[in-house]
């Protein structure tokens, strides 16, 4: 992997590159991603003894570039230069250059009314350096601005309502950068492929737990009809305009009662809004509040790069599974990729974060697990 380190005028002036494995020019890196507001920060450390030419270049503000696995190209703006002279390293962090968009345009309240994903790209990227890159067809939204936002808090509220992946890019041709591109590709909750097993690759498994902003129960508004009256569904549930996952209630209300919030429920495609539709809507809604409350740290051995291994990848915003056995009962767990940390100077490991998850508790048939404890014996 080769960074790419630019000047004051964002030209490449410099390249660090591990060539030989003894003495490498950086090390100690990480490359940590999140699906959550489009979180990309990349840190490493490198010699800055007289000899690394790209040293001088690695300040405060200053850029530079790395390529991805996949052959992406993303910018980083420097936001820590450590320098420790004594023993002539310099430690670098920096954050996604995309963090600009945070300043460069302030969007008034407006409502973009049956818009495009790219539509809605193309609006909100106007006058700033980046434009639309490469998008699949997600339908049509209507996309409410209530108050004076800035151009990465609309993307993130586009990123939500057509429930794409975000993703900040750069080209590049020769020493300069040529464009600069948001991709919004769609998040389909499908098994990817991708099985993690202890023993083979899955090195620990951690759960987390976190109940701030727990609702184990919605109350689904539809919006209003061309009479200005709201969509709600208690006529097809019984009288009650609530929908509710009791075992949630159960495990996390601490008097018995549902934690209830109000989802807001929106046309798609141009549909018109039923109580059915509304209802199907804030279940959904629901479920996915409930799931988020678990997420998993995963620390796994990461063997893509290894040859005839390359379909073991595992990427943010991808749909994975893994199996482990040190948890009782044992843990079959399908979920998405929320998060992941990586090393391209340490390929063998790294970490990532599960969360939307589900999860199969799975029970062993006593004649079976004896059936297994006789083979080991035997083998031993």
């Amino acid at each position: 992997m080769i960074i790419h380190v630019l000047d004051e005028n964002e030209n490449i002036v410099e390249f660090l590159e591990n060539k030989d494995a003894d003495t490498p020019v950086f090390w100690d890196d990480e490359h940590h991603e999140k699906e959550e507001n489009a979180y990309n920060v990349y840190q490493f450390t490198t010699t800055d003894d007289g000899n690394n030419p790209a040293a001088p270049y690695l300040l405060n503000k200053r850029k530079f570039v790395i390529e991805d696995l996949d052959g992406n190209f993303y910018p980083f703006i420097i936001e820590d230069a450590e320098q420790d002279s004594a023993n002539g390293i310099k430690r670098i962090v920096g954050e996604g250059e995309h963090l600009e968009l945070r300043t460069a345009n302030i969007i008034p309240p407006t409502s973009m009314e049956g818009v495009t994903l790219n539509l809605a790209l193309d609006q909100v990227l106007q006058g700033t350096r980046w434009q639309r890159g490469i998008t699949e067809y997600a339908g049509s939204r209507t996309i409410k601005i209530e108050e004076h936002k800035n151009s990465l808090a609309v993307l993130n509220q586009i990123k939500s309502a057509f429930d794409v992946q975000l993703r900040y890019r750069v080209e590049i041709k020769g020493s300069k950068i040529v464009g600069r591109y948001v991709d919004a590709l769609i998040t389909e909750d499908v098994y990817d492929g991708k099985e993690i097993v202890f023993s083979k690759d899955l090195i620990g498994v951690t759960r987390n737990s976190n109940s701030q902003g727990l609702y184990t129960a919605l109350v689904g508004v539809g919006q209003a009809d061309a009479d200005g009256n709201f969509i709600t569904f208690e006529s097809i549930n019984g009288g009650k305009n609530y929908v509710e996952d009791v075992e949630a209630t159960q495990r996390w209300s601490s008097n018995g009662k549902p934690l209830i919030g109000i989802y807001k429920v929106e046309a798609k495609d141009g549909q018109t809004l039923t109580p059915e539709i509304v209802k199907a809507e804030t279940e959904k809604a629901l479920k996915n509040v409930v799931e988020s409350i678990v997420k998993y740290d995963v620390k796994v051995a990461y063997i893509e790069q290894i040859p005839g291994l390359s379909h073991e990848k595992v990427r943010r915003g991808m749909t994975a599974r893994i199996k482990s056995e040190k948890f009782s009962p044992p843990l079959y767990l399908e979920a998405r990729v929320l998060e992941t940390k990586r090393s391209y100077t340490k390929k063998d490991t790294g970490s990532f974060v599960l969360g939307n998850y589900r999860e199969v508790k799975v029970v062993k048939d006593p004649a079976i697990a004896e059936l297994q404890s006789k083979l080991f014996r035997n083998e031993q």
